[in-house]
């Protein structure tokens, strides 16, 4: 009120001059203008909240169709999932298309994404590419940012993806992307993951005895038994030095009672005896049994005749890693309603994300 009193009495006593009359009245006009403006930020800024590791990325969110993301995986089935899971969340954050590049690594083949599953949602754009069709892609694409991960996992601030240019491509190498904290995980990849008809065909025994333990109340219990396979014996390293190693490659199981080993073992691998013991508190149960170790399917099958199930290429003894039979191990593990499971592998942790953990219970050797 008291502004407008002023500014009513400079207005009387203005010039007769209409010109000066004009002047003086847009003079005013201005300044109660910046008054008004200066106004509004005040209660704008009382009011503010800095925007959330959320919300500056997505005011930050490149055009999509221009920057994409290219992901090649590292190492085994659980490691490419994981990456390909979490790879998808962070395009989708940045505004770039996912490229997934199958590629052969570490003593895998069949690793064509296509050979054993495919991705079943609407709107999921993924795009599956092989490490040639990449080389030939790159070579005449704009500027690339390269991440190759020596120790394989991969770990990266908000800041650092905003500073690349959205029109720049994105290549990682890795096993495993650790989500920074406000980057939104929907494990929407995950949910859209399912088994191709080829592997349905594979393992369609176990699951119909599945199918058939939960109409009769049965529980299943999947037990997931790491101790090293021949090509890490080949590689001469699984989470550490290997004793015996100048014993035969893997086939047969690993005992807490090394005396009875007549395979190579690597240190870290726990032994069959800690399986033996948890199996034995579910007294009641059918248990489907994965190992990278024919050996210890058999041995277990002398002691749960009958209440033992496994896929058919569980008893083979491979140089190089199936990633097809990986695949059909890693999905009915999923499928059980408990898991038993080693600690030095990601192989069943990922079965259990892809079900959900409020979905499956699991215990630690």
């Amino acid at each position: 009120m008291n502004i407008c009193i002023y500014i009513a009495t400079i207005y009387n006593k203005m010039p007769d001059s209409a010109y000066q009359r004009i002047l003086v009245a847009s003079a005013l006009a201005y300044m109660l203008l910046l008054l008004i403006l200066s106004c509004g930020f005040l209660v704008y800024n009382a009011t503010y909240e800095p925007p959330s590791l959320k919300s500056r990325l997505l005011i930050s969110n490149r055009p999509s169709g221009t920057g994409r993301l290219f992901v090649r995986g590292m190492w085994g089935l659980a490691n490419h999932l994981r990456t390909y899971n979490t790879a998808y969340d962070l395009a989708q954050e940045l505004g770039r298309k996912l490229v997934i590049v199958n590629n052969r690594d570490f003593a895998f083949y069949q690793v064509d994404f296509a050979d054993y599953a495919v991705l079943k949602g609407d709107g999921l754009d993924v795009q599956f590419i092989s490490a040639d069709e990449l080389d030939n892609t790159l070579s005449v694409s704009h500027k690339v940012v390269i991440y190759n991960q020596q120790d394989c996992t991969m770990y990266n601030s908000p800041s650092e993806w905003d500073d690349i240019n959205h029109h720049d491509d994105i290549v990682i190498n890795a096993c495993g992307l650790i989500p920074y904290d406000g980057l939104p995980i929907t494990d929407r990849f995950y949910k859209a993951l399912m088994p191709n008809d080829k592997v349905i065909s594979m393992i369609k025994p176990v699951m119909d005895r599945i199918i058939q333990c939960r109409a009769n109340d049965q529980r299943v219990v999947g037990v997931h038994i790491r101790q090293g396979s021949i090509k890490d014996y080949e590689t001469g390293y699984f989470f550490g030095p290997w004793e015996n190693s100048q014993k035969h490659a893997p086939a047969m199981c690993c005992f807490e009672d090394t005396i009875k080993n007549v395979c190579a073992c690597p240190k870290a691998a726990p032994g069959i005896e800690g399986f033996q013991r948890a199996m034995k508190n579910h007294k009641d149960a059918v248990f489907f049994i994965c190992s990278d170790r024919p050996g210890c399917v058999l041995y277990l099958e002398q002691e749960y005749s009958g209440k033992l199930i496994f896929n058919p290429n569980a008893l083979r003894i491979e140089h190089d890693v199936d990633t097809v039979s990986a695949f059909c191990d890693w999905y009915c593990l999923s499928q059980c309603d408990h898991l038993i499971l080693t600690g030095v592998s990601s192989f069943s942790t990922e079965a259990i994300r892809y079900r959900g953990e409020n979905n499956i219970t699991y215990e630690v050797i």
